[in-house]
Parts: C-alpha cells; structure tokens; sequence
C-alpha cells in the first residue's frame, strides 16, 4: 500500500526457473504460433510484465528471426489500430517502442500504454508467422482409446488453427468439426453418434455430451469385469481349499489367500516381500513371510509398532534416528540416509516457485480451502529390487529382538522422495481435473506444492462442492488427509507461510513471529539458515538483495566475522517482514 493508502504495484524479476518452464510449455514457435500465444497470454494475465519484462519473454521463447517477425505484426496490427482510432498513442513507436518507454504501472497513462502492448504481443504472436495450409492433417486426428472426447475434440481444434484457415468459433466452422469429430472417434462412441437424427447431427455440444456418455459408461463396464474377475479367481481359490480338507486354516474360502497374490486392492496395500513372490503358502506369514503363523500373529508386526517395513536381508545398513519429535508431540523415525543420497542420481525436481504460485489466484476468488496430506511419501511403495538399499536395524522396545528390516515405502530422508512423490500427486490432480471436475475451469483455481494442496473458488457453494470432490479422490487414491492441519471452506486460510484472503495475502503472523526471535548466526550454517528463512518472505522486505549483500559477502570467508554493516544487515532484515508487512506484491492480480 501507498502512503495514501492506494494500492501500489512492486516489480519481482521472472527467474530463470520460470523461464525454463515456460520455455517448455510453450514449445517451438514455428511449429504451432497458437500454443506460444496461448502461455504468453496465460504469463500476461497471472505476471503483469512490463516492457522489459515482455522482452526477456520474447528472447527466451523465440530466436531473432522469430522475434523480429513478432515485431514486425504488431507494428502493422498498430497502424490498424491508429487508423482506426482504437489506440491511445498517435505514432507506431509510442504503440510499439524499441527501447524501453519507461511506463510507469502506477499511473493511469503507464498502465493503459502496458496493457496495449501486452494485447499488441498477443496479437503479434499469433499472426506473425505465416500460416502452411494442409487440410489433410486435420483428418489423420484419430481419438486414441483412452482418450477422453473432450482432449480428442480440443486436438482436432488445435490443428485446425495450425494447418487450415477455418474459423473454428463460427457457425461453419462447428458443423465441419462436428463431421470431422463424428467419423474419427473411437468404433463404440462413433456407434453412438450415428444413431442421433436431425439437428443433433450437427450439434457439436451434442455429440460432445453423447461421447461423454459412452466414455463414461465405457469405464463401468471395465469394472464390472474387473469385478467378475476377482470373483472368478476368489471362487477358485476358495474351491482348492475345501478340495484340500474344508474351511481349514489357510485352505478355505474365507481366510484362505492362495490366488489373491497378483491382484492390487490400491496404493496403500501391503507390497509383497520376501522370497517367495509367487504366492503365499498356507501357514504363511504374509508379513515377514516366515512360516509358522499369519500376519495378525507376526511378532516382527508386533515389534514395529505399525511402521511400513518389511524384513531384508542386505550387506547395508543405515543408522535410525528415532528422536526426531514433531511438533505434535510425536516422534518420527528418521533414517540417516547421506551416504546414498551422495550415490543416487539427482531426480531434476519440476516444482512451482512459490515465490510466483500464488500469483494465479485472481482477486476474484472468496472462499478457500487448504489440505495438507499426511505421512506422504509412505503412499508410494518402493520397488522390491530398492528396498535392500535401505536397510537398517530395529530393536522391539518390547522384547528386545533385533532384525534388519527395511522401507516398503518411500523413506523419510531420502533425497528423491518429494519430488517423485509432487509429480505422482500433480498427475493424479490434473488427471482428476480433466476426468471428473465438471466445473469451469474460470470458477475456481488448484494448485500444489509438494504435499500441500490449495483450493479457490468464487462462491461458497462451489468451493463445498470442489472440496468435498478433492478430498474424495484423496481418499480413493490412497492418501492420507491430517485432519489437524486442514482448512476447509473459509475465507482466510494460511498457505505457504502467507495469510490469503480475498484479493490480498500477508505474511503469516507465525512466520514474522519466528523471523524476529532468530538470535544473531554463530556459524555459517546458522547465517544461511536465516539467509533462506528471511529469502522466502523477499517479496515483503523492500530492497533485500542490497540490504542482503554483506551477509552473503560473509559466508565467504573462512570465519564469520560481525562488524557493524553486518550486525545492520541482520537487523534490517529481521524486522524487514513485520516492517513491510502491508506491502503487496504487483503479481497478485
């Protein structure tokens, strides 16, 4: 906020991060002009750039050539607008300037004069590479089987733009898609679509509902198979036990297990260990596959208490830390995993830069709900040929007994564990999205940071709705919601640090809390840790890489050393976030 109260926008840089992943997304410019314009216009609506933001945008996402071509449609699509009077500026270089204008965002003419340009890059974007007509393209689109109607009919929709100069949003452009959708759709869906008569022929709304429908119920069946499967193997193991003597124990329908090895009942099923990965005899231990008693009887069970581990036998073994406490009270088991973490290779983790996250949640939105997911990395079960890797050796507090036991699922402190578990959850989201979320996707907004999860809507009964959906698929999908950490339908919530309410989001009163009792650094590993405490609140500390500068210089040196420019520095940035707590960062739109 300003002196006055107004609202005041502050530059924050693209980083190289972004850049990359929006190079990325946006792939080769000359190969489809729609899909980069489609992330630029995206980058525009959730980052505001200015001029010489726009222009990093354009040397990251094209080549001279290419931009050079961009320029040159918006400096025609400028002398339009001037003869048409539908600009601001009366000249070609005030609608398109070469080197920076100097616009200011936070006045009226500044604003408008960046708001033109933006539309002008757009616009340039889309129509500055010319476009190679081949009608034959658009019908070799096939739908694949598992496709849904709604991705099939937007790849025919993006090919057209590509390679035919048919206007798809027109009345004549709908009815040649609808042919096009009718006879290049799955056998079953396209069975269905020739039987509909009269208008609904050429209703691509229609057809798109009918494809629905058949896809829908395409899945069902699949299941009731499935269904009928099981049954079908749970019926013959139970007859090879009354074959074998009756309902005896492990031979009968009810408690025998023969046949159900092979079949998956979900993501939090025990995974198979042990030797004998064929089947599990009848006296079996299904547990610690030892023969002699079942599962519900296993003392190894017993002695870990509920812990996902599973016994090896493994020439490695790490230490466990067991006095790791959380701050509900409760202990952790952490495995002291720096010796493999040194050997496995680096998995690139493709994580949103929280620093930019939030910026896609629109002033519009009202009612919020955040999920935290619960032991997280214990959903994803560690492939068997991984598991003698992470060995190590527990004792029963109760009996005294030691074995060399190890992870079934992914462990805490392994290296590799949030970013194999984000992609897993993101995938399932965006899965989730696409198949079963009916709602606009201008309605509301979802996104992910590792294991925490955002929800915004506009209307509070549409955020009840999404959430309660959310926490479904969460739930069928095997994860686990902490019922202590939840915030669920309100309309101020704490995320990432940061108090969100409607149009606005604060330093959280914790976080600033924290920040300000952090005693001045002994040591270098207490000077970065304050260094990366005080890094995630930059946005809300008003020249932090200058006030920064000697703390940084410091890590340097062999020893650390407190003169009076570094005491200084330490102060102004403990008090930076509670001192610019009411400052709002320009990407919040």
């Amino acid at each position: 906020m300003g002196p006055q109260g107004e609202k005041v926008l502050v530059k924050v840089p693209f980083s190289p991060g972004d850049l990359v992943i929006w190079k990325q997304s946006a792939g080769s410019y000359r190969e489809n002009p729609e899909r980069v314009a489609r992330v630029v216009k995206m980058i525009i609506k959730t980052q505001n750039p200015d001029w010489n933001d726009m222009q990093v945008l354009l040397d990251t996402l094209m080549d001279s050539t290419e931009k050079e071509m961009v320029l040159r449609a918006m400096k025609e699509r400028a002398r339009e607008m001037i003869r048409l009077h539908l600009a601001g500026g009366t000249t070609v270089n005030e609608l398109v300037p070469s080197d920076d204008p100097g616009w200011d965002p936070n006045g009226v003419a500044g604003r408008e004069a960046i708001r033109e340009y933006q539309e002008l890059l757009v616009e340039g974007i889309r129509t500055g590479m010319p476009k190679t007509i081949n009608w034959s393209k658009l019908y070799t689109v096939r739908q694949d089987k598992n496709e849904t109607p709604s991705a099939f009919l937007e790849r025919l929709k993006e090919t057209a733009r590509r390679f035919t100069d048919l206007e798809i949003d027109s009345e004549a452009g709908k009815l040649q898609l609808a042919l096009i959708f009718l006879g290049q759709t799955q056998e079953d869906i396209r069975k269905k679509l020739q039987r509909l008569e009269g208008h609904e022929t050429r209703d691509l709304d229609k057809m798109l509902e009918v494809a629905w429908k058949v896809y829908n119920n395409r899945e069902k069946e699949t299941a009731k198979k499935q269904q009928v499967n099981i049954l079908a193997i749970m019926q013959q193991a139970g007859d090879r036990g009354r074959g074998r003597g009756g309902f005896g124990r492990g031979r009968g329908f009810g408690r025998g297990r023969a046949g159900f090895r092979n079949i998956g009942f979900g993501r939090r099923g025990i995974a198979p260990s042990g030797p004998q990965q064929g089947g599990i005899a009848p006296n079996q231990c299904a547990f610690c596959c030892q023969i002699g008693h079942w599962k519900n009887e296993c003392p190894v069970k017993a002695g870990l208490g509920g812990m996902p581990g599973a016994p090896v036998n493994s020439s490695a073994g790490y230490p466990m830390n067991p006095e790791v406490k959380k701050p509900n009270g409760k202990y952790r088991l952490v495995q002291d995993l720096r010796a493999i973490n040194k050997i496995v290779k680096d998995i690139h983790p493709v994580v949103a830069n929280p620093y930019t996250l939030l910026t896609s949640v629109s002033e519009k939105f009202k009612w919020f709900s955040v999920v935290d997911l619960k032991d997280a990395f214990f959903c994803i079960p560690l492939a068997l040929e991984s598991r003698k890797y992470f060995a190590f050796e527990w004792e029963s507090p109760d009996t005294g007994r030691k074995r060399q036991l190890t992870w079934s699922r992914l462990p805490q402190g392994f290296k590799n564990s949030p970013t194999i578990f984000g992609n897993q959850l993101a995938k399932e989201l965006e899965e989730w999205k696409t198949t079963e979320v009916r709602e606009s996707p201008f309605s509301y907004v979802i996104l992910q940071y590792v294991d925490d999860i955002f929800l915004a809507t506009e209307e509070k009964e549409t955020c009840l709705k999404l959430t309660i959906a959310l926490l479904n698929m969460l739930g069928q999908a095997g994860y686990r919601v902490s019922k202590e950490k939840a915030q669920l339908l309100k309309e101020s919530v704490i995320y990432l640090g940061c108090e969100i309410t409607q149009g606005q989001r604060r330093l959280g009163v914790n976080r600033v809390e924290a920040i300000c009792a952090i005693p001045l650094p002994r040591n270098h590993q207490e000077l970065r840790s304050f260094l990366g405490m005080v890094g995630w609140c930059r946005l809300w500390i008003l020249n932090f890489g200058l006030i920064a500068k000697p703390l940084y210089e410091a890590l340097k040196e062999p020893r650390l050393n407190w003169d009076r420019q570094r005491k200084k520095a330490f102060e102004d940035l403990k008090t930076g976030p509670e001192r610019s707590s009411g400052v709002r960062p320009s990407r919040l739109k």
